[in-house]
């Protein structure tokens, strides 16, 4: 069984959030909120609202599946719609900036041993 849970529009850079998802790859669920509860980095938080998501998506399909039967199989960060800005500069001139936005999807299934 695998559920794929998708979070979009986080207005975090996609750059700042690929660091953090490298260590989440084909680990127990519990492990990553652990990670994600104790790492001091900021763009954490949403990454571990997207883990407490995925949980209850499994429950809306199996009532009796715990979070320790669950595994991240996929989770991956994309570009979404950037936001362009002014910024005063000297000498009267504006200069244009982007603030880039985030589309996180993760994809959590039951590990292999539990489906038996």
């Amino acid at each position: 069984m695998q559920v794929t849970v998708h979070y979009n529009k986080l207005l975090i850079a996609p750059r700042k959030i690929r660091a953090v998802l490298g260590q989440l790859r084909h680990t127990s669920i519990p492990m990553a909120l652990a990670q994600m509860k104790n790492s001091p980095r900021t763009t954490t938080e949403p990454i571990y609202k997207l883990l407490l998501a995925s949980i209850s998506a499994a429950r809306d399909r199996d009532p009796a599946i715990r979070p320790e039967e669950l595994r991240v199989q996929e989770i991956f960060c994309n570009e979404a719609r950037r936001l362009y800005r002014t910024r005063i500069k000297s000498r009267g001139r504006a200069g244009r900036f982007a603030k880039r936005g985030s589309h996180l999807t993760l994809v959590v299934e039951r590990t292999q041993k539990d489906q038996e």
